[in-house]
Parts: C-alpha cells; structure tokens; sequence
C-alpha cells in the first residue's frame, strides 16, 4: 500500500511524542463526519501525538476526546499573519473562520467569515453550554479554559486550549507569546522613510501616505491612553493633531501589538463616524525605521476645544454650535459609539 505525506507525518511525529506543551496555542479533535480530516490538504502538517505521560493537554474537555488531533503550533505553518485560516482558501471570501490571538487578553480567538451560512459556534463553560455570537469569540469564558464545539451542519469538530501545569512550561508559553506577536507587529505595513533620521528628528517626524511628512510642532492635551500633539505637514504646511499613545522603549511585543490596536480601534470608529461636526481621521502611522516607537493617529486639526468655543461664541453664535454637537452626539450613539 502507497504512503502518503499524512501517512509519513503521523510515523514521524509517532516515533518522537509532543513533550513540550507550550508549543501548542490550541487542539481540534472530536471531528465528526470527517473521517480523513488528517489527510484532507495540508492538514498532515497539523497532525498531533498526544504525550502518554500526561493528561494536560486534554483537562480542559470534560466528555469523550478522540482523535485524529489537529494543534496549531506557534511559528509553525501560519500563512497568513493574521491567524490560522480555515476554509478552502487563505481568501476570507473562501474561509469559513480565522482563529487568531487576542492580543489583549491573549487567548485563542475564532472570528466567522461566513455570514451568509453562519457557523453554530457553542462554547461549553463551568455555568453550561452557550452559543457564541457571530463576531470574535474567545475560546475562554471569564477565568475557566472552555472548550468549544464549532458545526458547520454536515460537520464539526471541538477546540480547547492545552492546561500547563509546569513553571517552565508555563514560561516558555509565555516567551512563545510574545515572540509571536513581536513577529506580528514586524509585519504591519509601514509608509518607508523619505529620508533617513537620527537623534531628537527620529521623536518627532512620521512618514505617511503620498509622500507626507509630519513634524511634531507641540504638545496640545494629555490624557489617560497617550498625547495629542500638534504637527505640521511639512509640503502644504497644514496643521493637524497626532495621537501618540505611552510607550517605554522595553514594551514587550504583546505590549507593542495592544497599544496599536487600541489606537486602530480609535482610528476605525473615526472612520466610521466621518460626519459633519466629528473630528475627521486621517490616517495611522507606523515608524519604519524604528517600530519600537509609538505610532500616531493623524487626525484635523480643531483649533478650539468646546468648552474655549461655548465662552467665546456667546448668544446668538452658541445656538449654532449647540445643535451641531448634539446632532454629532446623536449620530455617534446611534453607532453605538459611547466614548
């Protein structure tokens, strides 16, 4: 009988078992109505020999386990930098789901893509089971490790992330971790340096979209997150503000990844809400020379804060100003925008 590259792989991984745990971000077993799911495409890469001395890598499920076992593996055949794709192509109009990290509480993450046939995603907790909204899951509810059923209605398999009991597993974890979004973080695309910088002029200028070069100008506010700079474009000499969230040169990769993204968010509901009357983003920079910077959300310019305009537009002026703040309020909480 031919063997096949599946066939090969399992004889491979069989003959030397999984000892380190702290390789694997999440298990897929249980798999129903897939009987060759270990040789379906490239699935052999994902094969998984449990350990026979230890029961860890499957406290988190409470039934039956059994195998064939799929495990994704830090480092290991990720294809996109995004996350594990699932589906028939890396296309996200082809991919029933992404299952990724989420950066701020660092757990597996699935996100659907199907929404025309939605996929039955249940998440079995210590309170019972619950069916998961279609937009990212966790796989984790409150502080317990919960497996999950993901049913694509002819199919399904279950997911549960691995219990490390060791320090040093629980360490190297750890490390995995932050290697893996450090390595996340290197492949956000950068507007490229129009000319080298060094000393104080690497702080204080960002590179952006055609050709754009900010120059940080002075410090307009502080707040909770980061500060709000004023900066000039060094061409058409316009003013606008820049967002710069607190950085500290030792920021880990979780760190460097979290404090981006929180800062995209921001940038992305700005988009969202583009009206009249909304502070208007305009776009987000990353440094190229130099990651370990923080980035800036370039946004207009507003030269008076509301409380400055409602004292010097008194009368008839503050009545203008007035219906045009609370029209904008109105609109963000229609976007369910609080903030």
């Amino acid at each position: 009988m031919a063997t096949t590259k599946a066939d090969a792989a399992q004889e491979t991984i069989s003959a030397a078992e999984t000892t380190d745990l702290s390789r694997y971000v999440l298990i897929l077993g249980n798999f129903t109505n897939l009987p060759d799911v270990a040789k379906l495409s490239e699935n052999y890469r994902y094969i998984f020999t449990p350990p026979k001395e230890s029961h860890n890598w499957k406290e988190a499920m409470t039934g039956e386990v059994r195998g064939p076992f799929l495990a994704l593996e830090f480092e290991k055949d990720m294809y996109n930098p995004d996350g594990w794709m699932i589906g028939s192509s890396d296309d996200t109009d082809r991919c029933h789901l992404r299952i990724d990290l989420d950066v701020e509480s660092t757990w597996p993450r699935l996100t659907q893509f199907t929404h025309r046939n939605p996929l039955a995603v249940i998440v079995h907790g210590k309170r019972g089971d619950r069916k998961a909204p279609p937009y990212p899951e966790k796989v984790r509810q409150d502080r317990d490790v919960c497996p999950i059923t993901v049913n694509f209605g002819t199919s399904s398999f279950q997911a549960w992330r691995l219990i490390l009991t060791s320090p040093d597993e629980t360490r190297s974890y750890h490390q995995r971790l932050e290697k893996h979004f450090k390595n996340y973080f290197d492949t956000m695309p950068v507007f490229p340096s129009i000319q080298p910088l060094s000393g104080p002029e690497t702080f204080a200028v960002r590179f952006g979209q055609n050709s754009a070069v900010y120059k940080r100008e002075g410090e307009l506010s502080k707040g909770t997150n980061g500060t709000v700079h004023r900066v000039v474009e060094a061409t058409s000499r316009k003013i606008y503000a820049a967002k710069e969230p607190y950085y500290k040169a030792s920021d880990s990769g979780t760190r460097l990844v979290e404090r981006f993204k929180r800062l995209e968010a921001g940038y992305d509901k700005l988009i969202e809400l583009k009206r009249p009357h909304i502070v208007e983003a305009v776009e987000l920079l990353l440094v190229a020379d130099n990651r370990q910077l923080p980035p800036w959300m370039i946004m207009e310019y507003i030269e008076d804060s509301l409380d400055s305009a409602l004292t010097h537009f008194k009368g008839a002026r503050s009545l203008v100003i007035v219906p045009q703040f609370i029209e904008a309020v109105e609109f963000m909480h229609a976007k369910n925008c609080r903030t």
